[in-house]
């Protein structure tokens, strides 16, 4: 996952970023960033162009499994972004 993170991000991370992306893509594989290539999250990811809002939004739209919302996975997404956007969860 760490070298998927450094294959596709274009923009420089801090580390807080880097080790969100790394739990993220733990979790959903380490092609997600590949495979989602045109979704908002990836574009957020690779250009730096979000409000805070926007990268929560989205961030967490990847808590589903069979089209229904798993708590775990929510809490999970949540943990992630903040590490994220604000270095702490």
């Amino acid at each position: 996952e760490e070298n998927a993170v450094h294959h596709r991000t274009v923009m420089p991370l801090v580390e807080n970023e880097f080790d969100a992306l790394v739990s993220f893509l733990y979790n959903l594989g380490e092609n997600a960033l590949k495979r989602y290539k045109n979704e908002p999250l990836v574009e957020y990811i690779t250009t730096g162009d979000y409000t805070p809002e926007e990268m929560t939004a989205e961030w967490t739209e990847y808590c589903h499994s069979e089209g229904e919302v798993v708590l775990g996975l929510l809490a999970r997404r949540n943990y992630e972004v903040n590490l994220f956007l604000y270095g702490e969860y």
